[in-house]
């Protein structure tokens, strides 16, 4: 006995749609994702987050000097850049397998409202950079009270 497979017909998808759909997901475009991110040697993992009064960028960078590690902040975008520099050593072994990543990184973020940039703080410490950046005030929640009469 055989069986037959009933298949419902569906209109073949617009082929670039499918591109304008895969561009719009990842702005493969914007400053924050695009060419800086593809152009890196490696990447570093990052994270943002906010509160009420702050936006908090934390970067993990085992292995990167300080001094080698650059922040900027321009237009609302947080840049941070910097190199980690392969050791110099003199090995007697031979390396068969090596799994470090060495040379230029570059992470961008947009931060989601004003910040202050003259109160910005940064801190490095066991290879972790923590960024506080302090919102602006006039985009911090206002409370107002209500008289009653």
């Amino acid at each position: 006995m055989s069986m037959t497979y009933l298949v419902k017909w569906r209109e073949p998808r617009n082929i670039p749609s499918v591109f304008e759909d895969f561009d719009r997901l990842f702005d493969l475009n914007s400053p924050v994702f695009g060419r800086d991110a593809l152009a890196s040697d490696w990447s570093v993992a990052g994270e943002l987050s906010e509160d009420e009064d702050n936006i908090y960028a934390n970067l993990e960078l085992p292995g990167v000097d300080k001094k080698d590690v650059k922040i900027t902040l321009e237009d609302g975008i947080l840049t941070i850049s910097g190199e980690k520099k392969q050791e110099e050593k003199e090995q007697k072994k031979n390396v068969y397998r090596t799994e470090r990543s060495y040379g230029q990184f570059k992470r961008r973020f947009r931060l989601p409202t004003e910040v202050q940039s003259d109160q910005v703080k940064a801190e490095y410490k066991d290879g972790v950079l923590n960024i506080v950046l302090p919102k602006s005030e006039e985009v911090k929640p206002k409370e107002i009270t209500i008289d009653v009469k």
